[in-house]
């Protein structure tokens, strides 16, 4: 089994419209998705083969490369992200909730420790 249920995946740049990769078949709406990152939520077997199941589409193995993990980066600090709540200027529009997002205070912070936050064990930005 090459990838497995709850996998992120993606699909590769280079594929060609109504073409068959492991035996199914890439079509023309389907090439929205190149070069983007789905998320496996089923496989099934067919003739043999794995298909994987994403996005209500059928993916063969060489349509998929996998995704190397990426390093958990924060920008933003979530002890430091507050909201504001924003009153509607024109009829009917509604009120609104927003999120203020602050960057990293970094050696202000008594978390902050040689380019980590020590308290969510992540590097800073």
């Amino acid at each position: 089994m090459k990838f497995k249920v709850g996998d992120k995946v993606r699909v590769r740049k280079d594929l060609r419209a109504n073409t068959f990769y492991s035996g199914v078949w890439f079509s023309n709406a389907m090439g929205f998705y190149r070069d983007k990152i789905i998320t496996i939520e089923r496989i099934s077997k067919y003739h043999d083969r794995e298909v994987y199941h994403s996005q209500n589409w059928n993916w063969g193995a060489d349509m998929l490369e996998p995704v190397e993990d990426e390093k958990n980066i924060i920008k933003f600090c979530p002890d430091l992200t507050t909201k504001e709540e924003v009153k509607a200027i024109l009829i009917g529009s509604g009120d609104y909730t927003r999120p203020l997002l602050h960057a990293c205070i970094k050696e202000k912070c008594v978390a902050y420790k040689n380019g980590m936050c020590m308290k969510y064990d992540t590097e800073v930005e």
